[in-house]
């Protein structure tokens, strides 16, 4: 079966007088084929145990099966002249990568066309490329990975084939670079490499080419201040301390073996240490780390306020999860609770105020051609 099979190739809307409103085009392509092989044991010994001796234990293999004398001398290191017990038979298992070229979108006599480009060799992303009928512009964006930059933290995460973080955007109009984002990055306090800067560009005129990062540096025309800091990761790299243009300051607190935010403090004119040992008093924990790690973080203090009052002069909102369902409690800075509730297949059924009057409630219903 081709490896494309059970990929959306088009749809198409009607409005209730049947007339097509909106159609969508996605053109394909299978890339790249892989061939894998499996084996299929075949026990002969217990089918027919009255025809071999208990100490008969060699492994034979199919004849004319590909690549089978690979598998033979993987699994087995020596081969006796004994009578078969046990046949495996290999098979080839032939697949491929499958790449989205183009998607044509034509909504009300206006068609927009989608269009990607890749690295042949990882399959990353490098452009896309949007055009409409209706006017002349041609949209672009294009992305460059860490195996794209040969120096420093990059060169580190493309040995660890970490290619998939997009460390710089840049998009075009009409063939002029007018802005883009760009990340760098850092090893963390524990080892592990995180996001270090974020910048957006700052442009105010469209440039004939993209000034874009490079291993020498970054062009600060473009790219004047980081916009977001990554201070602070924990364990688990999950953000700990971040500030947004060397102003707002926000700490998040995480929770359930590191998996949920349970706290989100905007933390104003306190110091990171000075929050850090209020989360340390207030929970009774050695470090905000051994918060995170707790399995299940005291949720009587997460909905009580315990915390907003600990910092009075912040903005505090603290949450409590069901683990794999969703979020339990929300407590806002001025200490009021918001409660979700979740019927029996995990579906959100309601949501209650502070007094546990029901604000919103959700039903669900099938319709049955």
């Amino acid at each position: 079966d081709a490896a494309g099979n059970g990929k959306l190739l088009n749809s198409k809307t009607y409005n209730a007088n049947n007339v097509l409103v909106k159609e969508v085009t996605n053109t394909i392509r299978e890339i790249n084929q892989h061939a894998y092989f499996g084996i299929n044991f075949k026990n002969h010994r217990n089918s027919h145990a009255h025809l071999y001796s208990v100490s008969t234990c060699e492994w034979t293999f199919c004849e004319g099966c590909a690549q089978n004398d690979d598998i033979k001398n993987s699994i087995i290191p020596s081969q006796a002249n004994m009578s078969p017990t046990v046949s495996v038979i290999a098979h080839k298992l032939n697949t491929c990568d499958v790449i989205v070229d183009k998607i044509t979108t034509t909504t009300d006599n206006v068609t927009v066309t989608e269009e990607y480009t890749y690295n042949p060799s990882t399959l990353q992303l490098k452009e896309k490329k949007i055009s409409k009928s209706h006017n002349a512009d041609k949209l672009s964006t294009k992305y460059l990975y860490p195996n794209d930059f040969n120096c420093g933290i990059f060169a580190t995460m493309t040995t660890k084939n970490m290619l998939s973080p997009v460390i710089e955007e840049q998009v075009f109009n009409n063939g002029l670079y007018i802005g883009g984002m760009l990340t760098e990055y850092k090893t963390s306090d524990y080892g592990l490499i995180a996001p270090d800067k974020k910048y957006f560009s700052e442009l105010t005129t469209p440039a004939n080419n993209a000034p874009g990062y490079s291993c020498s540096g970054i062009p600060a025309w473009v790219f004047p201040s980081a916009n977001v800091k990554y201070e602070k990761f924990d364990r688990q790299n999950n953000p700990v301390y971040l500030v947004h243009n060397d102003a707002a300051k926000i700490v998040y607190l995480w929770g359930y073996n590191y998996q949920y935010p349970i706290a989100e403090i905007q933390i104003g004119n306190y110091t990171y240490a000075e929050v850090e040992t209020a989360v340390k008093n207030v929970f009774s924990v050695s470090s905000i780390d051994a918060l995170s790690a707790q399995t299940t973080p005291n949720e009587t203090i997460l909905q009580n306020g315990s915390l907003q009052n600990a910092l009075p002069n912040a903005l505090v909102t603290t949450y409590t999860y069901k683990p794999l369902i969703g979020i339990k409690t929300a407590t806002d800075p001025r200490r009021v609770k918001i409660t979700y509730e979740y019927d029996v297949f995990g579906r959100l059924q309601y949501i209650k105020d502070y007094a546990g009057k029901t604000i919103e409630s959700y039903d669900y219903h099938y319709k049955i051609e």
